[in-house]
């Protein structure tokens, strides 16, 4: 029979391995929604730049109706564009069921943790090292993507879309503060 005290123990450390397993979930979850279906996002630091994926090269997270824009001003050729078009396409065809697997690792690491024993915690570190595997694979293909178009552009013409990217966010942010004057905000 155990005691109170034992059992208390015993209770804590259960409480402790939940703990840390959320954590787990809840940090490794913040990558779950980076993945090329996601570049279409508007805002953020430009182009995309909302995914929050470090390394991912903005041509890689922005529509490309907006790449088409902000290329075509940087003076990039239609050559150029339908190769960069070709390594998006790829990119994201290598990314897909990539995407769908961490997505699916994710939700059953989840519905783990819910219902977590002491005997589910292998299983749970399982799942998080299948997690980690799935979003460095992801990381190393932006890396390969990002070399290529690289080789594609210039370094003008790489010069020339971030300019073009830094003004129209400069744009839009004095357009937000206009706006925001005009209602009353802004006020310091």
């Amino acid at each position: 029979m155990l005691t109170r005290t034992k059992r208390k123990e015993e209770k804590m450390k259960k409480i402790g391995t939940i703990i840390v397993m959320l954590a787990l979930v809840t940090l490794g979850g913040t990558l779950e929604g980076v993945h090329a279906g996601k570049g279409e996002m508007r805002g953020g630091m430009g182009m995309g730049a909302r995914d929050g994926m470090p390394g991912l090269h903005p041509l890689l997270r922005a529509s490309w109706d907006r790449v088409v824009d902000i290329a075509r001003e940087a003076g990039v050729s239609d050559d150029q564009l339908e190769k960069l078009k070709t390594v998006r396409q790829s990119f994201r065809e290598a990314n897909g069921s990539l995407d769908v697997q961490l997505k699916n690792n994710h939700a059953a690491l989840r519905e783990l943790m819910v219902d977590a024993g002491e005997s589910d915690q292998k299983a749970a570190m399982d799942l998080a090292d299948e997690i980690t595997r799935l979003q460095g694979q992801l990381f190393r293909n932006s890396i390969t993507a990002t070399f290529q178009i690289k080789g594609i552009l210039t370094e003008d013409q790489i010069n020339n879309m971030r300019e073009c990217v830094d003004e129209r966010r400069e744009n839009r942010r004095e357009r937000g503060e206009q706006r925001g004057s005009r209602r009353g905000r802004g006020m310091d």
